[in-house]
């Protein structure tokens, strides 16, 4: 399980951004949530935390599906 801090851009429709989010990836290596920073799920208090910061784009195990919907980079960072 890790946790990874950052500005975290959603592939919805909406396109939804969350400058101070982060994304929970449990043990089977699924994301498991994907929360404002400050809001911890249970089970996940004393997991590891990375930190992202500056440009760059980390995607689902799925992104060339999504690709042509959002693009293949981060249309906001």
């Amino acid at each position: 399980m890790f946790v990874l801090r950052g500005t975290v851009v959603t592939m919805g429709t909406d396109g939804a951004v969350l400058p101070g989010g982060a994304v929970y990836v449990g043990d089977d290596g699924l994301i498991a949530a994907i929360t404002p920073v400050d809001a911890v799920p249970d089970g996940f208090g004393s997991t590891p935390r990375a930190v992202a910061a500056g440009r760059g784009f980390i995607a689902h195990y799925g992104w060339s599906s999504s690709a042509g919907r959002r693009g293949t980079a981060c249309p906001r960072c």
